[in-house]
């Protein structure tokens, strides 16, 4: 028996589209791209030497529920459950006021001011503000963030998100706690998108925020969300009155330092609008030995042959249970993670699967 190398072929990784691993990460190779019918795969190997400690990466514990209301001077926002002490906390605003916006000038969780910060300001130009606050390390606990605020005048609307977050930098300045950030001010002429100039990370695993607040003048407007691995929290919240208001709040992972943060967004159907946008990333904690399992399946089209976990940090070759493993050119192969794509889409980049293939001329189909 003579065999014929066909060389290696990589798996793609990315949010599960097979049906057979809902809401996680997969690895799919289709076998119809090597190039003969019949052939082996006599080796396959998983590399996760880049693969950050799951126990490590920042996450996103709970979110409030969007709040709204109509006074110059304060907003209460509202958790599910007690935060925890040493997460931080991430507040999202917008406000528009008839004659002046106000801003927000301070925040306490439980009553405390803790270490509440403003983190960025999109400044009232026209009509709109946007900004976001932070509270890293907290040391209060509570479910109500009060959002103190000022300078506003006439009539106003408010509206907000909280955000609690494990596993980020453990500092006591607002400011600290930040890795980039970047706002576009509301402009005039009004316009149909509007986005930040984009600004690179300088660390990995951040996880980035955005908000919006977008006069538009037209009740039966929409702006559709940012695309995954965006996850939008806060739909279209549309204030009543002569003057519709959208109010949008977002966040995503950043897996890698040195990718271009950025906060794009556009009405639905195109119609001038004015936009505030402020956009912020957050600092993980740093990193530590990794050693958390990320248990897998490989699969031939959904029938499991092996069941495995990897560790964390740890490059290693994976053998398949039976080897050579006999295939053809109808089939897929299928790793099915199980990692949650919603929390960590920015993972997909690091996992990188590779199977070698060879042939046996005489085994193919006369």
């Amino acid at each position: 028996m003579t065999y014929i190398d066909l060389g290696k072929y990589t798996f793609s990784t990315g949010p599960d589209l097979t049906g057979l691993n809902t809401g996680n990460l997969t690895s799919v190779l289709n076998l119809s791209t090597v190039r003969v019918p019949n052939f082996e795969m006599y080796r396959l190997v998983i590399d996760t030497s880049r693969l950050p400690d799951s126990a490590q990466l920042p996450s996103v514990v709970q979110t409030s529920a969007v709040a709204a209301g109509s006074s110059l001077t304060t907003l209460s926002i509202v958790f599910p459950q007690t935060t925890t002490a040493g997460n931080t906390l991430v507040v999202t605003l917008g406000t528009v006021g008839s004659s002046a916006s106000p801003t927000a000038s301070g925040m306490t969780i439980g009553g405390v001011a803790d270490h509440f910060g403003q983190v960025v300001l999109a400044p009232d130009t026209v009509a709109t503000v946007s900004e976001i606050w932070a509270c890293p390390n907290a040391v209060a606990t509570g479910t109500t963030v009060v959002v103190t605020m000022g300078g506003g005048s006439g009539t106003c609307r408010t509206v907000g998100v909280g955000y609690e977050l494990a596993n980020m930098l453990a500092t006591s300045s607002a400011t600290a706690c930040a890795d980039v950030s970047a706002h576009l001010s509301p402009a005039s002429p009004p316009s149909v998108s509007a986005a930040v100039t984009p600004v690179n990370t300088t660390t990995g695993n951040d996880l980035q925020f955005g908000t919006a607040l977008v006069l538009t003048g037209n009740p039966s407007l929409s702006i559709p969300f940012p695309p995954a691995p965006w996850n939008s929290t806060a739909f279209s919240f549309i204030f009543p009155g002569p003057d519709p208001t959208i109010f949008m709040s977002n966040y995503q992972p950043v897996s890698q330092a040195g990718t271009a943060m950025s906060y794009a967004l556009a009405t639905n159907p195109a119609t001038t609008a004015f936009w505030s946008l402020s956009t912020a990333t957050f600092k993980p904690t740093p990193a530590t030995p990794a050693s958390t399992p990320f248990a897998f399946k490989t699969c031939i089209d959904g029938i499991t042959w092996d069941s495995q976990q990897t560790v964390a940090g740890v490059g290693y070759t994976y053998a398949i249970g039976q080897s050579p493993l006999y295939l053809n050119s109808g089939q897929n192969l299928q790793i099915l993670w199980q990692i949650p794509v919603a929390t960590y889409a920015a993972l997909a980049p690091y996992i990188t699967v590779q199977a070698w293939f060879r042939y046996d001329p005489d085994a193919q189909p006369s």
